[in-house]
Order: C-alpha cells, then structure tokens, then sequence
C-alpha cells in the first residue's frame, strides 16, 4: 500500500511559504494584525452596548405603551361608573 498524498504546502507554516524581505516588516505585518484584532474586539463591544441601549429602549417603550393602553381601558369605565353612582 502507498502512503496517502498530502500537499506539501499545508505542512509549511504561512511565515515560510511568503517570507518577509525584511525583518521589519515582518513584525509590521504582525502589529497590523494585533491592530486589526483590536479595532474588531472593540467594534463587537460597542455593537453589543448599543444593542443594550436598543433592548433597553424598546422595553421602556412597551412598558408606557401598556400603561397607555390600561388606562384607555380603564378610565371610561372609571368614569361610567361614577356617573352611573351620582345618578342614583
């Protein structure tokens, strides 16, 4: 029996198979990619405050609407019934 076909590129680590012309710019490639890394974990963080705010917002929003609506409902018949007590 043969031994399976790899592909020699995927045993060579990415550093290797493109390397820096200098040193320099190797760690420039490197700080570019913290960078990125950075700048992607605060948008996420920022994204997930602004959702907060959103979610919270929309919760408040319910509540009054609610409250609204309760006392349109409740208010005529508040009114009806004392209406209905001064009558008599």
């Amino acid at each position: 029996m043969s031994a399976p076909i790899t592909c020699p590129l995927l045993l060579v680590p990415p550093l290797l198979l493109f390397p820096p012309t200098d040193l320099n710019s190797g760690v420039k490639r490197q700080k570019r990619a913290e960078e990125w890394a950075f700048a992607k974990a605060k948008e996420v963080e920022e994204s997930k405050k602004k959702k907060k705010v959103e979610t919270r917002k929309l919760i408040c929003k319910k509540a009054i609407d609610y409250a609204q609506e309760y006392e349109n409902q409740v208010k005529p018949k508040f009114i009806l019934c004392f209406k209905n007590q001064n009558q008599t």
